[in-house]
């Protein structure tokens, strides 16, 4: 449960509120020096901070990391220009997208097949090879789809030759991400540059214990708390409208706030 009560100061508003949170022992963030963080997001915007001098590219296994990134001021929205690039928007996984780019994304608009959304009664389509869903995407004519994806592979080639920049991939993953799949992803990038980072939320109940360069795995554990927020939980993150959504953004923005101002802070000691 949740109270808030108000104290007028020197003719300001100031507000406080008194949780009573089922605490985890195993999670961390819901101890009480984090709580002051769940009801707010950052003031300052990470790129601002940094003149726009990193990309975060998403890249699977659903929306998550775009939403996480947009929502904390660490990557900008699409309506301030920033570009959508292919796993941005879709349910997919690690293995899969390592594939196709790999593969120069050859085989991206085979097997498709249209599949219907009992929650919106709409069809989206699904590539059946490479198990990805374009939930995001209702009802489109099959030359808008590929028009639209067209552009946003453009993009993700785009982000990853912007050489004056840094770039990280976030990655969040339900499945045990495999060394051999992560270091194809490594080797593929080192193709086109050499300062980047790829962040791996692991969100299973086995720890990684491998590394590599260029590659930064958090040990999340089991997400409980977004799956407790069901399928609707993409407007609950993004408007802190529950505990759960709060901690789960505590949980994970904070990760993500540190690993970046640290690689960028690297970064420009070495330009």
């Amino acid at each position: 449960m949740t109270g808030c009560h108000n104290i007028r100061t020197g003719g300001k508003m100031r507000f406080h509120f008194s949780i009573n949170i089922d605490i985890d022992s195993h999670d961390i963030y819901t101890r009480i020096k984090h709580i002051d963080l769940l009801f707010k997001f950052p003031q300052e915007k990470l790129y601002e901070k940094y003149n726009h001098k990193y990309i975060i590219i998403p890249f699977g296994e659903n929306c998550f990391p775009r939403t996480l990134t947009s929502i904390n001021g660490i990557k900008p929205y699409r309506k301030e220009g920033e570009l959508t690039c292919p796993f941005d928007q879709v349910c997919s996984c690690l293995t899969d997208n390592v594939d196709l780019l790999v593969n120069n994304f050859d085989g991206f608009f085979d097997n498709l097949e249209l599949y219907k959304n009992e929650g919106t009664k709409n069809y989206y389509y699904k590539n059946i090879k490479y198990n990805i869903s374009f939930i995001h995407e209702e009802n489109p004519s099959l030359e808008e789809f590929k028009a639209l994806y067209k552009k946003r592979i453009e993009n993700f080639y785009s982000y990853l030759n912007a050489n004056d920049k840094y770039v990280f991939f976030a990655i969040y993953t339900s499945s045990y991400p495999k060394k051999e799949v992560v270091e194809q992803f490594v080797n593929k990038i080192k193709e086109y540059r050499k300062d980047f980072c790829i962040i791996i939320f692991n969100a299973t109940s086995w720890r990684v214990k491998w590394e590599l360069e260029h590659v930064q795995v958090v040990n999340m554990g089991y997400n409980k708390r977004l799956n407790k927020m069901g399928s609707t939980w993409v407007p609950q993150l993004k408007g802190l409208t529950n505990i759960n959504a709060r901690i789960v953004n505590n949980k994970y923005g904070s990760h993500l706030l540190e690993i970046i101002n640290n690689k960028m802070k690297t970064y420009f000691k070495t330009k």
